[in-house]
């Protein structure tokens, strides 16, 4: 049987989804495209959460991943911040970063997003 491939190149739709792997190609192969579509506003939660986690794994500036990040960490779905928060704890991020991160490990209204900045600030150290 023969399997189909996706191009990297693909517009989004409405008539599609995005898995995981597609999010973690475009961080190797395109992270600009990946800047992209985090940016905008065609993405699901769960592939936005997708998105934000293999942000952390492109290969781009810590500047470009923690601005593209950064404003995740406010987003209204708890399960992106948590995507956000897995991508930013593949990097060492600035002074900055780390301080909003543990608010969030203190302050958040999720549990899930606590213990997600708390498991964070565990592999930055």
């Amino acid at each position: 049987m023969v399997g189909l491939e996706f191009p990297t190149a693909l517009c989004y739709s409405k008539f599609m989804s995005y898995g995981e792997e597609y999010f973690i190609e475009l961080a190797a192969n395109d992270p600009e495209q990946l800047v992209e579509l985090i940016k905008g506003s065609t993405l699901s939660t769960v592939e936005l959460t997708f998105a934000a986690e293999a942000m952390g794994l492109a290969d781009s500036s810590t500047k470009l991943v923690e601005a593209t990040l950064l404003p995740l960490l406010d987003h209204k779905e708890a399960l992106v911040r948590e995507g956000a928060l897995y991508g930013l704890s593949y990097r060492l991020v600035s002074s900055a970063a780390k301080k909003k991160i543990m608010a969030l490990a203190k302050d958040d209204p999720s549990k899930g997003v606590r213990d997600s900045a708390k498991e964070t600030l565990f592999w930055m150290e």
